[in-house]
């Protein structure tokens, strides 16, 4: 897939703008802001995600197609988000509604509330019950749902690798599910949530046995020497590009089930589209029903990936998903 980029200089660094090639669908995906070693990491990193969020509109059919924006800075200080915003907006409103942004790494409701007070393109359910973050952990919980069925299992040991805004709603239902449920973060106390297991350093959760590994973190966590060493029967991908080239593969030829983020990470663009196609039902839907509804999607698409890619399970029955 071919990917248009639009690369803008900034007194703080560089703001990347890629989306699928210009079709009748708005492009779609979060404003993402980073400080990478090399400028032209953050342009590859644009596109390639830009790719995957193609990937996620194509699958559940959202009416939008691939974008993503990515803001290399030198420091991340509010003096960066200040000309983010400003030089984001412009840009924005130059499109004139065929590109659409939303909260990604390290901009958040604050951030995304003071872009939207720019320029009127932004999805991020703002003014709505609806959080793009439930939104997104009920897709996950979907796949994870998915997965427990696939291997069988009442109730599962789930790593929730990153404890953010996703993460930490992922970890909080789980719990409540009843799942043994453990937290990885870099951020020491974000890992600290009642009724789970604060795995403190990577050597507490690396070298145990996972039913399920939640990716809810950063892009490129998993490299080769952690898919050969991670214990996962199912890996469950929210966070977006989470592997280093290779070791997807090598996750898989070990039997991992592996939901990569196109299948089980669709939630909040979900909730984009009913939010910009349908804003008379957006505006008196039940939140519930639109985490719902994510759930009951995202299921059945892993489903569907287990039952043609995973002949070797015995057992594919669907008693544990459910909502709530």
């Amino acid at each position: 897939m071919s990917v248009d980029l639009l690369s803008i200089e900034m007194s703080c660094g560089t703001i990347h703008f890629a989306c699928a090639k210009r079709s009748s669908m708005p492009a779609n995906g979060g404003l993402r802001v980073l400080e990478y070693q090399k400028d032209e990491y953050a342009a590859d990193e644009a596109c390639q995600l830009a790719e995957r969020m193609q990937v996620k509109h194509q699958t559940y059919h959202t009416g939008f197609r691939g974008g993503k924006i990515v803001a290399n800075v030198n420091s991340i200080s509010q003096a960066s988000f200040d000309e983010i915003i400003t030089i984001a907006a412009s840009e924005l409103n130059k499109r004139k509604g065929d590109m659409f942004t939303g909260a990604d790494l390290n901009f958040g409701d604050t951030q995304v509330m003071r872009l939207a007070a720019k320029t009127q393109y932004v999805l991020a359910a703002l003014g709505s019950k609806v959080h793009y973050a439930e939104a997104t952990a009920s897709g996950a919980l979907g796949a994870i749902a998915a997965g427990k069925s696939a291997l069988n299992i009442p109730r599962a040991r789930v790593l929730v690798h990153g404890a953010g805004a996703v993460g930490s709603r992922i970890v909080k239902r789980l719990v409540k599910m009843g799942e043994l449920v453990s937290v990885y973060d870099h951020i020491l106390e974000r890992g600290s949530i009642s009724g789970a297991v604060n795995s403190e350093n990577i050597e507490n959760w690396i070298s145990q046995d996972w039913d399920i590994v939640v990716l809810a973190s950063a892009s490129r966590i998993i490299d080769v020497a952690l898919a050969r060493n991670l214990k996962a029967r199912v890996l469950v991908c929210v966070a977006n590009l989470p592997f280093v080239s290779g070791a997807q593969q090598i996750l898989e030829e070990k039997g991992t089930i592996v939901f990569d983020e196109g299948l089980s990470s669709a939630g909040a663009v979900m909730a984009d589209s009913i939010e910009f196609y349908n804003p008379e039902v957006w505006r008196s839907v039940n939140p519930r029903q639109v985490y719902h509804f994510i759930f009951s999607k995202i299921s059945e698409a892993c489903f569907k990936k287990l039952e043609s890619g995973y002949p070797h399970l015995s057992y594919l029955g669907r008693q544990f998903v459910g909502y709530g």
